[in-house]
């Protein structure tokens, strides 16, 4: 991770982050996933990092889509913190994420998505981002995947951002 505040670059590992989902309800054509996530404050600088634990608990409705093989839904997560430096400012935040993503061949699919989130902490302050994903299944369970994201509107946070996961 890097980040460039003016007075400096700085570079290392950021907060991370884990996640579980459970899909209580599914059929042909929808599905219900609920879940949490965790922020753990493992960032090497201050910058890279919120020095806040945090749990996120999350919700996400979807729909299959046959042809062409389509994959769509929303995920609703709320951030807040619960532990962490005291001098380092609180976190509650809410993320509404839509994502579609289609099927190109038997291991490649891309798609996109479109994240709001709303700061609880800053008078409801809202920022926003968009990317493409590129994702390569290797086995019928294992896949990697690229996102490139670029944050927009008057409070966006950043300049760009590379994601990458297996």
């Amino acid at each position: 991770m890097s980040s460039d505040l003016g007075r400096g670059t700085d570079h290392g590992l950021g907060d991370l982050y884990g996640q579980a989902l459970l899909i209580p309800y599914g059929s042909q054509n929808f599905f219900f996933a609920v879940g949490s996530g965790l922020t753990a404050p493992s960032a090497t600088e201050n910058s890279l990092g919120t020095g806040k634990w945090q749990v996120a608990p999350l919700a996400i409705p979807g729909w299959w889509f046959k042809d062409p093989k389509t994959l769509f839904f929303v995920k609703i997560q709320d951030y807040i913190s619960f532990a962490g430096q005291s001098d380092r400012a609180d976190i509650h935040t809410m993320t509404v994420q839509p994502f579609i993503v289609t099927k190109l061949s038997d291991r490649w699919w891309v798609g996109a998505d479109t994240e709001v989130k709303v700061n609880w902490e800053r008078d409801n302050e809202r920022s926003c981002k968009s990317g493409v994903i590129l994702l390569r299944m290797w086995t019928k369970s294992f896949g990697t995947w690229v996102k490139p994201e670029i944050p927009w509107g008057p409070n966006r946070e950043g300049d760009w951002n590379l994601k990458a996961s297996f």
